[in-house]
């Protein structure tokens, strides 16, 4: 009866931590700063590249003049997921000048 009540018990947490240990991702990941051209303006991002990453995002944020999403970028790449940000024109470090949303942007 102990053997058994021991063997279910081994399998039963077994089945429980196996799940978490094959999905849990690396929280490893390098940030390299990047300069880019988009129509003859500079503009500057982030790339932050898990060490794992099995998926990339581009962030494109809104239209209000703030700087890349750096808190939801690193979010992304804790879970293993690459992703680019980065200042739109006018702000930041980008060059240019930022218009706004009257532009639609």
């Amino acid at each position: 009866m102990k053997i058994n009540f021991f063997s279910n018990l081994y399998l039963w947490l077994l089945l429980i931590t196996l799940p978490v240990t094959v999905f849990s991702q690396s929280t490893d990941f390098v940030i390299q700063e990047v300069k880019f051209k988009s129509q003859g303006i500079t503009l500057a991002g982030s790339i932050l590249r898990p060490k794992n990453a099995f998926a990339a995002v581009v962030i494109v944020h809104g239209s209000d003049p703030v700087k890349r999403e750096m808190a939801f970028a690193k979010r992304l790449a804790k879970e293993g997921i690459a992703v680019l940000t980065y200042d739109k024109r006018g702000v930041g470090a980008s060059g240019g000048v930022y218009v706004g949303p009257s532009v639609g942007t």
